[in-house]
């Protein structure tokens, strides 16, 4: 079976070690990443999401946010750069 790329709070607060509790404050007061609503009561958060937070040093959802942006925003940049490298060097 593979992996989820989607997790609940039941399942995401073992994921940062914290109680359930502890991580719907989390989410209420904005510390960790904004949760993707499915319908009106199904609430998931994104395991990369998670994973990137931690990553990052764990900042609150604007920060965080904003981060993931920039690291969007240089990867586009990366892709569209033409590259350097030849693959035989210029005499």
């Amino acid at each position: 079976m593979s992996e989820p790329i989607l997790v609940s709070a039941k399942t995401g607060a073992p994921m940062i070690d914290v109680s359930l509790s502890t991580f719907q404050r989390f989410d209420a007061a904005g510390k960790i990443p904004a949760p993707i609503r499915l319908t009106d009561g199904t609430v998931r958060w994104r395991v990369f999401d998670l994973q990137e937070w931690s990553r990052l040093g764990c900042p609150n959802r604007k920060e965080f946010e904003a981060l993931a942006a920039e690291i969007e925003a240089d990867e586009f940049t990366e892709k569209k750069r033409p590259h350097t490298h030849h693959r035989y060097p210029r005499r």
